[in-house]
């Protein structure tokens, strides 16, 4: 049967080619994809069902088939699109730019889930001050010397993220993950870790940093470092600072 149906197809395919070929389109030429694309594709193969009907014969229907497919909108052409997307997913994101970002900020409705997935960001010594970055992906992010007063990073991920050197001044980190992150001379004056009950800075690094009046209640501080900084009001009732070094 399946012998027979292949047989059937091919007998097909030579009428259509025969038919085509009254018409003055060489069929298999047609299906080759042209230097125009479907588009050009889909030009020859509206002339070629012109030239049926000039004739005044009966349009094949695997020729309206083929007309239906390739137009826009079809099954190819939304075939070829979804292909065209997929690729382009693939395609390295563009380096994230402080310039990029507050554009982004500016919009209607502020930062999109996706303007927040900042994973490995490079961006070291940019001013984000005063920018809503709740919930954003920073993890492995170089932010070493960035400017973040009062920014707002709540819920942010921010594990293993370059915070060296990085001015934090009244930023909001309640809730953030900064599991591993390097926090080495970071400036943390005014730091608001209000309800940071979920806070992470498990081995965090906090070397020559400047804590003064930031609230850690509550919050993991397991195994991290504060050697060389300042911690004047500092608040850190119900913290975990076991195998915390502060000298």
């Amino acid at each position: 049967m399946a012998a027979e149906g292949k047989k059937m197809a091919a007998a097909s395919l030579e009428t259509m080619r025969a038919l085509a070929k009254k018409g003055g389109l060489d069929l298999d030429a047609a299906m080759a994809k042209p230097p125009g694309g479907l588009a050009e594709l889909h030009a020859q193969l509206v002339a070629s069902k012109k030239s049926f009907e000039a004739m005044g014969a009966k349009v094949p229907a695997l020729l309206e088939a083929e007309i239906a497919a390739v137009a826009p909108g079809g099954k190819v052409d939304a075939a070829v699109q979804k292909m065209k997307a997929f690729e382009a997913s693939k395609l390295p994101k563009p380096p994230v730019s402080p310039e990029a970002l507050k554009a982004a900020a500016a919009r209607p409705g502020g930062l999109g889930p996706k303007d927040k997935n900042l994973a490995g960001a490079k961006l070291a010594g940019a001013d984000l001050s005063g920018m809503d970055l709740s919930n954003a992906i920073l993890k492995d992010a170089d932010l070493s010397k960035a400017k973040l007063v009062k920014t707002n990073l709540k819920g942010a991920q921010l594990s293993k993220a370059n915070l060296a050197g990085a001015d934090l001044t009244e930023a909001v980190l309640e809730k953030a993950d900064l599991t591993g992150a390097a926090l080495a001379e970071a400036k943390l004056d005014g730091a608001i870790l209000a309800q940071a009950t979920q806070s992470n800075f498990f081995e965090a690094s906090f070397e020559k940093a400047d804590l003064s009046g930031a609230d850690f209640n509550g919050s993991n501080l397991f195994g991290s470092e504060f050697l060389g900084s300042v911690l004047e009001g500092t608040k850190l009732q119900g913290a975990n600072v076991r195998s915390t070094k502060l000298a």
